[in-house]
């Protein structure tokens, strides 16, 4: 993934847009894994302008209508509204930002 955006990077640092400084959060979207597991684990070592991946979603007929991955996203979600995403979040020390507040 890091390969893929480098060119991206490349030319949003060139033009003055800040970026993240670490992609974290990448996944299989088994419905083995638990989110409330994987995610303290996307936390450790926390650094600034560090970006965690997720796709949280209510599903409903129009998206599994065109995407196959709608457990998962279910999953995210419960996570995100759960009183544990707060606690995680806590226990590593890390606290959401907007992109523009970033390091």
């Amino acid at each position: 993934i890091s390969l893929m955006g480098a060119g991206l990077r490349r030319r949003g640092r060139k033009a003055g847009i800040r970026g993240n400084s670490v992609f974290r959060g990448v996944r299989d979207f088994s419905p083995r894994e638990s989110y409330p597991s994987l995610f303290p684990r996307y936390l450790e070592r926390p650094v600034p302008g560090m970006m965690v991946a997720c796709h949280p979603g209510l599903v409903d007929d129009a998206l599994r209508a065109v995407d196959p991955v709608t457990g998962p996203r279910e999953g995210e979600y419960r996570y995100f509204m759960d009183d544990a995403f707060a606690r995680d979040l806590a226990a590593a020390g890390v606290r959401l930002v907007r992109g523009s507040e970033g390091r």
